[in-house]
């Protein structure tokens, strides 16, 4: 047998080689992906708001259609606007 070979007890263990996680760390990072969540729903509703001004500037007094007209587009569906 070759002293120079490295056998499977001589290699660090998986778990050795990993440092332990730190908590504050971690919390840190979910304190970042909640902010950054918070920013992402503000600029949807603020998108959303912007779309509903300008379709309402043409469609005057069916905000109930608008509204579900709108949801329409944004999950990826089909709707059929019935009105006067």
């Amino acid at each position: 047998m070759n002293d120079d070979a490295t056998t499977s007890s001589d290699a660090p263990a998986a778990s050795d080689a990993r440092e332990p996680r730190n908590s504050d760390a971690s919390a840190a990072d979910a304190d970042a992906t909640g902010a950054t969540d918070v920013a992402l729903a503000r600029r949807i509703q603020e998108g959303r708001e912007r779309i509903l001004s300008e379709v309402r500037k043409v469609v005057i007094g069916q905000e109930e259609a608008v509204e579900h007209m709108l949801l329409t587009l944004l999950v990826g569906g089909n709707s059929l606007l019935v009105g006067v």
